[in-house]
């Protein structure tokens, strides 16, 4: 039996991991639990630049401002920052007290692994832009939407639900 490794996962886009001038990443890929592996990518819409970091079992999702970010300590403190408020959103603050934050002592970068996380992602860029031309573009308006709406990858559920009934195990 494999050894659960006890930092977040933190998968990168060659984008985002080139803009906080990260080295190359490793391909290799550690046993973690789900709750704890997470997927970052980068995406502009008009001047402004977001980052979008994405949970793969469940599709949950954080958006955060993302222009002044150019280190990797700051975009990991604003990242979690979000998780947090969003879980306590989502009634789940326990969640991330128990079984989240015990593995932020340390992470582990490694490069994008799974296509099908990174299309999702695309799909939850696009309601982004489709936010913004409509309403204000703010990151918690568009984190609400992509959390409340149903994909294929996760048998047309909403993240929100996913993460929620995933987080009972």
């Amino acid at each position: 039996m494999e050894k659960l490794n006890k930092s977040m996962n933190i998968h990168f886009t060659d984008k985002f991991r080139r803009v906080l001038t990260l080295p190359r990443l490793s391909q290799e890929d550690f046993v973690t639990h789900d709750l704890t592996r997470w997927y970052a990518n980068i995406f502009s819409i008009e001047k402004n630049t977001y980052i979008l970091t994405t949970n793969p079992a469940s599709l949950l999702s954080v958006v955060i401002d993302g222009g002044d970010i150019t280190h990797i300590g700051d975009y990991l403190a604003r990242f979690l920052l979000g998780l947090q408020q969003l879980l306590d959103e989502l009634g789940m603050p326990k969640v991330y007290e128990n079984k989240i934050n015990p593995y932020t002592q340390s992470f582990t970068l490694i490069k994008t692994l799974n296509r099908s996380v990174l299309g999702s992602m695309n799909d939850m860029v696009n309601i982004c832009r489709s936010v913004a031309v409509r309403e204000n573009s703010s990151p918690q308006l568009m984190t609400t939407m992509i959390n409340e709406t149903p994909y294929t990858g996760i048998a047309y559920r909403r993240p929100k639900e996913a993460f929620a009934k995933m987080s009972l195990n």
